[in-house]
């Protein structure tokens, strides 16, 4: 789980790139995404540009695919066995749905401060670390959870959906 949400994520880092540029820079720098990437390609950071934050990113999403389908079980399982037997067969679609609520909100809370960096690291067109010590240096190691709630608003309902739908139909 981790390997394949690692390379998945990775992969897609050049977007995100043109993405954050677009919504960090001030209104109409570029004029949209294939000008920003073209401005990107031609600036001095070069082809390098589209890939700042590709560590943190990596690094992150290894971690929490990691986590993901284990505390799915797990939690699956406290649940299933508070729910009692019974319970359990009746409601076992609401009960997967909480398991996966609750598993995804972990994995949630493991990858968020890897999205500041690499948010960071994008706005300030530096390096992961470099981008981890200025926030932590500015804002506080608590700004690395800021965003925490827009990635449950955008990670809960997915992978609910995801793990209900693989499980049951």
């Amino acid at each position: 789980g981790g390997l394949c949400s690692s390379v998945a994520h990775t992969l897609l880092v050049p977007l995100d790139v043109v993405k954050t540029r677009l919504q960090t820079e001030p209104p109409g720098t570029y004029s949209g995404p294939l000008d920003c990437a073209r401005s990107l390609a031609a600036s001095e950071e070069g082809a390098a540009a589209f890939l700042q934050g590709a560590g943190a990113t990596a690094f992150g999403y290894a971690l929490a695919g990691a986590c993901a389908f284990g505390l799915l079980e797990v939690f699956s399982r406290a649940i299933n066995e508070a729910a009692g037997a019974g319970n359990s067969l009746f409601f076992s679609t609401p009960l997967l749905a909480l398991a996966s609520a609750c598993a995804t909100a972990f994995c949630a809370a493991v990858v968020c401060p890897f999205e500041a960096v690499r948010i960071g690291a994008v706005r300030n067109g530096a390096s992961s670390l470099a981008a981890v010590q200025q926030i932590v240096a500015d804002e506080g190691a608590a700004a690395l959870y800021r965003g925490l709630g827009p990635i449950l608003l955008k990670e809960v309902p997915f992978v609910v959906t995801k793990f209900v739908v693989f499980d049951r139909v």
